[in-house]
């Protein structure tokens, strides 16, 4: 419970329920680019969490997966939108968390082509979205 920082290696394809709940020192996280799919609640009260980045074959998002991390600042999705996204991924986190996609990475965008203010559109928890800079 003491990790800080941890990069999930390419080998791993998921991630199961609720597998770093209660890593209160978890800062940061980059995920391995296999890894398709995201078990509900994976970083339940990872209070420190403050930011991670969320690879291209990520298809699968389950609820509440950033459930309490109310420091988290940023996420970056180095992919595609998720196919699947359920029950407010974001709910417990700060206001001001914005979340960033790449520019041309399908899914992000509605029908007129424009990326709308908050993703995921219609949840009471959205965030910001806005396009990757680095």
């Amino acid at each position: 419970r003491d990790l800080e920082e941890i990069t999930i290696p390419d080998t791993v394809e998921r991630l199961s329920d609720a597998l770093f709940y209660g890593c209160h020192s978890l800062k940061r996280v980059r995920i391995g680019k296999r890894v398709a799919f995201i078990g509900p609640r994976v970083f339940h009260d990872c209070f420190s969490l403050e930011t991670i980045t969320l690879p291209a074959a990520l298809e699968h998002m389950r609820d509440r997966m950033f459930l309490n991390c109310r420091s988290l600042q940023s996420v970056y999705f180095e992919g595609d939108a998720p196919q699947v996204v359920e029950e407010r991924p974001f709910e417990g986190t700060p206001a001001n968390l914005t979340v960033y996609v790449r520019k041309g990475a399908k899914g992000w965008t509605d029908a007129s082509g424009n990326l709308p203010e908050k993703w995921p559109v219609g949840d009471p928890d959205a965030r910001p979205i806005r396009y990757l800079d680095r």
